[in-house]
């Protein structure tokens, strides 16, 4: 019999990565936003749009490296933003409800730079506890 091949290597463990969430809400030209996320180690570039539906929520996970510096690009081809002429646009990205980035007024880009892990002090604290009730 012929001998069995040499078992392949194991693929290298992934780095760890997160899951961030982009909402966008287009105005009435989805056509003409895009949004670009790029950066993290290792690097990635991610380009959501254009879109297609006006004045329609989009929410599109986005997976990325857990650490890294990354730039978040919300990009009008028109120059008129998201916000306010041509409807009410607006875009969040968020981590576990913690917002990283939001916007809508702008003209041709707006960019926000941000690093992950994101600082600890950006965490929510734990509630206090409620106090003992009365007997």
């Amino acid at each position: 019999s012929p001998p069995s091949p040499p078992p392949s290597p194991p693929p290298p463990p992934s780095p760890p990565s997160l899951t961030l969430q982009l909402t966008l809400l287009t105005d009435r030209y989805p056509e003409e936003t895009t949004v670009t996320l790029e950066g993290g180690t290792p690097s990635v570039s991610l380009t959501s749009g254009p879109f297609i539906r006006p004045s329609t929520v989009y929410t599109i996970p986005l997976n990325v490296p857990a650490t890294g510096d990354y730039v978040l690009m919300v990009l009008d081809s028109a120059s008129d933003g998201l916000c306010c002429d041509f409807g009410q646009g607006s875009y969040s990205l968020t981590f576990n409800g913690i917002t990283i980035a939001s916007g809508g007024k702008f003209f041709s880009s707006d960019t926000t730079f941000f690093s992950l892990p994101l600082p600890q002090s950006s965490v929510p604290a734990p509630p206090p506890p409620p106090p003992p009730s009365p007997p």
